[in-house]
């Protein structure tokens, strides 16, 4: 329209409507700047037709196109996923304010989004305002929450503790399932229990004063207490309980205990043990006692307090060297670092000194005890053997006078062991044999004395011997260390020891003398009886007791028996009956030196009774 040509009126209307136009040019542009300087996405969709009218720049951002291609385009399915006609504002009436929702991307991708929605009038004109901020972000740290929610839920689920919560009241918010399968609870019972419904009644006040401890604040660790279960068994637990505030206010407690039941039992059977042993170590008849590091000692028995005299206290402050006789101090102080470095040592013998000053000799083991590699102490048994040393003395100076006496027999005195080997010969076994002591230290063995046919017999002897068997003097040949020989008779017996025999004691007697008279008695007797078989007569002995001690050839052939059955036998038994009683007396006459001639008896021989 060309200015000059219009009216005034023209001119003032045409005006009024430019300033209106300039009026909405300018609001608008209020509007968008206001919408613009805006840090989340907004969104101005015109209520009637869906149309987008303004998308401020963090909403052209998340949507992913130009504004261009956003403003005028109707917002269902193309950044809003509703159907057309299903508008959750305009068609189906919601309100949306602070509520999760999806914004579609103009590459058809989704952007979780926080979303307000609110109408205006513009002009008259109803308008919808969508203000929404991508939640990307806090989506995948709720999922990553969700995730570490579900990771120790699980945790604490499949936990092999007991984990409960208490509310303020004192009512249970949460416990796992361990402590349901422990206590036999259901999930449903468990929420309307208080916690004093499951503690021992012995422990309600320990319990409820730790409660109130946790409503101030406070934190208990290590505690020790006792559930009872749904079928009333005692279950023993120990744990830590925490308390959790919110906004400065008392909420709840956390509680994670073990249960200890089987740990309890361990420690009352241990206990039990200790007891027991305690009780033998204070019964016990040997010298108990252990030693620190510092060589004080830290434990002694009643045996130990009674043997030395001395008071529980007073040994208390005692070292070991204290007991130690001055003699042994160095000899002791030497096991104790051996003992320090680990060493063990048995048939330890010692000699303490009581509290009177008497001198204790003592024997013993000892041992030490080592805690995470470092030395602790020592651990020692010892047996009061002053009366076994008193014996043993005695028993010395015995074996010693029994050493001498036998030196001075003009006899072999031996004794050997089980194996046959010598441990003792005295000074003429020595010397006749030509073996010395230093034969007997490296194991000389009797067999070694014996000429080979007489070893056999010699072995079965000793073990016949040595099995209970008695048995008298043996005669045997021994072989001297020179090869020579001479004869022996030896007697001996089992030497016992602890109801056992662990040897033989014996002595032997050279017989070489004895043998050479019975050589010259026989050659004698040989003689005599080739002399009697000369004169063609009968020649008997009798002894005193009426019995054969000699018969000639001649006496032998006459009874018809031979020489060996008729020696020992009764002259009497040959005599008839009639003639016995005059023969008697005849005897008699004889052993008062008396000679008797001319006596007549019959003899009973194989050819009838004969006439002498």
């Amino acid at each position: 329209m060309d200015d000059k040509s219009m009216t005034k009126g023209e001119l003032i209307n045409e005006l009024a409507k430019m300033r209106q136009r300039i009026a909405k040019l300018q609001e608008k542009e209020h509007f968008e700047t206001i919408f613009d300087s805006i840090c989340v996405g907004i969104v101005v969709v015109d209520a009637e037709t869906h149309a987008i009218a303004h998308a401020n720049p963090p909403a052209i951002k998340m949507i992913g196109a130009p504004k261009e291609q956003i403003v005028g385009k109707v917002c269902h399915k193309f950044i809003c996923p509703a159907e057309e006609g299903k508008c959750p504002i305009t068609d189906l009436g919601q309100t949306i304010d602070n509520s999760e929702r999806i914004l579609i991307k103009a590459n058809g991708g989704s952007v979780p989004i926080l979303k307000t929605v609110t109408s205006t009038m513009i002009k008259g004109r109803k308008y919808l305002i969508e203000s929404f901020m991508d939640i990307t972000e806090r989506k995948k740290a709720e999922d990553k929450l969700r995730e570490s929610e579900e990771r120790y839920r699980d945790l604490i689920e499949n936990a092999n503790d007991l984990i409960q919560s208490v509310d303020a009241s004192g009512k249970f918010v949460y416990v796992n399932r361990k402590w349901l399968n422990t206590l036999g609870y259901s999930e449903e019972e468990a929420k309307k229990m208080k916690f004093t419904d499951i503690i021992h009644k012995d422990h309600i006040e320990y319990c409820m004063g730790i409660f109130k401890g946790l409503q101030r604040g406070e934190t208990f660790d290590n505690i020790e207490t006792v559930f009872v279960s749904r079928d009333g068994k005692a279950i023993h637990v120990a744990g830590n309980v925490n308390s959790h505030f919110k906004d400065g206010k008392f909420v709840a407690t956390r509680g994670i205990v073990r249960d200890i039941t089987e740990g309890k039992k361990a420690e009352e059977k241990l206990r039990e043990s200790e007891e027991k042993y305690r009780d033998l170590f204070e019964n016990a008849n040997d010298l108990i006692q252990s030693v620190d590091a510092s060589g004080k000692f830290v434990y002694v028995n009643r045996k130990w307090l009674n043997t030395l005299g001395y008071s529980e206290e007073e040994a208390k402050k005692m070292k070991f060297t204290d007991i130690i006789h001055k003699d042994h101090i160095e000899y002791c102080m030497g096991i104790f670092k051996g003992l320090q470095r680990g060493e063990t040592f048995d048939d330890v013998e010692t000699v303490f000194v009581s509290r009177d000053g008497k001198a204790i000799h003592v024997a013993g083991n000892l041992n030490p005890y080592f805690k995470d590699g470092k030395f602790v102490a020592t651990r020692g048994i010892f047996r009061n053997i002053t009366e076994r040393q008193k014996v043993e003395e005695k028993l010395r100076e015995s074996e010693e006078r029994f050493r001498e006496l036998a030196d001075l027999l003009p006899q072999i005195v031996f004794e050997i062991d089980e194996r046959g080997n010598f441990t003792f010969a005295n000074r003429w076994g020595l010397e006749v044999s030509g073996y010395t002591q230093e034969d007997i230290d490296r194991g000389l063995n009797a067999l070694q004395l014996f000429i080979a046919e007489d070893r056999d017999r010699v072995k079965k002897n000793i073990q016949r011997i040595l099995s209970g068997e008695r048995l008298d003097g043996n005669e045997y040949t021994v072989l001297r260390k020179n090869g020579s020989t001479f004869p022996v008779i030896i007697y001996s017996s089992p030497i016992i020891h602890e109801k056992k025999p662990v040897g033989l004691r014996g002595i032997g007697i050279d017989i070489t003398e004895r043998k050479r008279a019975e050589e010259e008695i026989k050659r004698a007797r040989d003689d005599y009886l080739s002399i009697t078989n000369l004169t063609g007569e009968i020649i008997v002995k009798v002894d005193r007791e009426g019995k054969w001690t000699f018969l000639n050839d001649d006496a032998c052939e006459f009874w018809g028996k031979p020489r060996e059955e008729l020696i020992g036998s009764a002259f009497a038994d040959y005599l008839h009956p009639d003639d016995q009683e005059k023969t008697r007396a005849a005897v008699e006459e004889v052993k008062t030196k008396k000679l008797v001639k001319g006596l007549v008896n019959r003899q009973k021989t194989p050819k009838g009774w004969r006439i002498v």
